[in-house]
């Protein structure tokens, strides 16, 4: 895995029933790039930056979800990771408010796109909101919905562009690309689409029971 230069990992996480689950965007100084280590007031800024977002996704998110906290990782001048902090909200955590569940393997994705053609120099936010409404006739979700938590990305991510907690000059979202050697472009939209996307991976970490009826 290659990554580049004087980039800040920022992953969100949480529970989700009895699993966890973990959703990362990436930022690069707008400046120059801080020392290290990360100052945990920075760590609790970004926490609590997040867990705005999450209140904001909080009508669109199962209550068997929760926002928990973040986790930073640093990648200095050589694309080593060089550094590490887990952070929590000062507030405390977040659970979804919004009635009935959908499957765990559901998600919402926020798509991270970027002024440079190519998939490579896009991303991908898996949101784990497991509720809303469905059209019966379409299997969509409103598009109102999509706009609101496109909207919510976006507050989120210019709340960290202005925090001069660590990098004085502030935080750029960014979409890294780590082949074929370690790149990053400035992101410049949020795509949110209105159909659940599944992720397998959280499918496959569900426990099933099977029940069997023998024939004849």
């Amino acid at each position: 895995m290659v990554m580049p230069a004087n980039v800040l990992k920022v992953t969100h996480r949480g529970t989700i029933a009895t699993d966890q689950w973990q959703t990362a965007s990436y930022f690069r100084p707008s400046g120059a790039a801080p020392a290290t280590p990360i100052p945990a007031a920075f760590g609790t800024d970004v926490a609590n930056k997040a867990r705005d977002m999450w209140i904001a996704l909080a009508p669109y998110t199962s209550a068997m979800v929760t926002f928990t906290g973040v986790r930073l990782d640093w990648y200095g001048a050589t694309g080593s990771h060089d550094g590490s902090l887990d952070a929590v909200p000062t507030l405390g955590s977040i659970p979804g408010t919004a009635a009935g569940n959908h499957p765990p393997q559901t998600c919402v994705v926020a798509s991270i796109r970027s002024a440079v053609p190519g998939p490579k120099f896009r991303g991908r936010m898996y949101l784990p909101l497991l509720s809303g409404t469905v059209s019966t006739s379409t299997g969509a979700f409103p598009t109102a919905d999509a706009s609101s938590i496109a909207s919510a990305v976006k507050a989120y991510w210019v709340a960290v562009a202005a925090l001069a907690s660590w990098g004085a000059a502030g935080w750029t979202p960014v979409v890294v690309t780590q082949t074929p050697v370690g790149n990053q472009v400035a992101a410049t939209a949020i795509k949110v689409g209105n159909v659940f996307d599944t992720q397998r991976r959280r499918r496959n970490k569900v426990v099933e029971t099977y029940s069997t009826v023998t024939y004849p």
